[in-house]
């Protein structure tokens, strides 16, 4: 976008989104220090096992994600479309609950599964235009590093 068609909301539009993103990109670090823990640490680091770690933030951005459905269902027009998304939207909570529960290998592939499906879902929500595309892109970004994170983990779960 050209200076001269840079409203003052494009400005604060462009100023969020890079917020987001640096929050994002920072968001990633936590997958990688697990795995790299996981590979270099021979025993628990302050009692605390690298892989549980590793899983326990996957959960709570699987969580998370899960949170952003629901804000943009409790948004839209469409009640019938709305109460669906809303319905739906539990589900990465209940999935990262559950990968909590199982063991560590259950446990990393039922987050893997969660994060892909909240790809899926961002990329058709992208489609029908309820997410803009500077956050299609964080989120295939995101996704990806998270996923090379949690997939990382895998080789080293006993």
């Amino acid at each position: 976008m050209d200076a001269e068609t840079n409203t003052p909301i494009d400005k604060d539009r462009e100023e969020f989104s890079r917020w987001a993103q640096v929050l994002g990109y920072g968001g990633l670090i936590p997958f990688f220090a697990a795995a790299i823990a996981s590979w270099t640490l021979d025993e628990p680091l302050l009692g605390i096992d690298p892989i549980d770690a590793g899983r326990a933030y996957g959960a709570v951005i699987l969580s998370f994600l899960g949170g952003i459905r629901w804000g943009l269902a409790l948004t839209s027009a469409k009640q019938i479309a709305a109460e669906k998304d809303l319905a739906i939207s539990v589900a990465p909570s209940v999935a990262a609950w559950a990968a909590l529960l199982l063991p560590a290998l259950p446990g990393l592939v039922i987050l893997l599964a969660g994060f892909i499906a909240q790809l899926y879902w961002d990329m058709r929500a992208h489609r029908k235009g309820l997410i803009p595309q500077w956050f299609k892109g964080l989120r295939v970004q995101l996704t990806f590093g998270a996923v090379i994170g949690l997939l990382a983990m895998l080789p080293e779960v006993g």
